[in-house]
């Protein structure tokens, strides 16, 4: 199990961390929902480590299909990473600078994905 204190060595990315957990990407998954209401989607938000990295997992489900954006908070360029798993690691990366895009980052690369079904 993991600690959350022992996640973020670097303050910058537990605030970026805070701001988008605690504040925008609820608030945008409730609109993921409401926007796609006709599949019946339910949402779960994860904090993990991806690569030693501290990462946010974002899982939009039905029963019958699974769509997953991740949230990466260690890089130089930008506050947030957001990205998909698969082949050798996450992939497609966009960069986001504050929460509300990150959020709006996920929200959309999860509809991308849902699209997809």
């Amino acid at each position: 199990m993991l600690k959350f204190n022992t996640l973020f060595k670097n303050q910058r990315h537990e605030d970026a961390y805070r701001k988008l957990v605690d504040e925008t990407l609820p608030e945008a998954l409730v609109q993921l929902q409401k926007e796609l209401e006709h599949l019946d989607i339910s949402t779960m938000i994860e904090t993990t480590l991806e690569n030693n990295y501290p990462t946010v997992k974002v899982t939009a489900s039905t029963t019958e299909n699974t769509a997953s954006a991740y949230v990466v908070f260690d890089s130089a360029y930008s506050a947030y990473g957001i990205g998909f798993k698969g082949g050798y690691g996450l992939n497609n990366f966009q960069q986001a600078h504050t929460a509300e895009d990150a959020a709006a980052c996920v929200k959309n690369k999860l509809k991308s994905e849902i699209s997809n079904w």
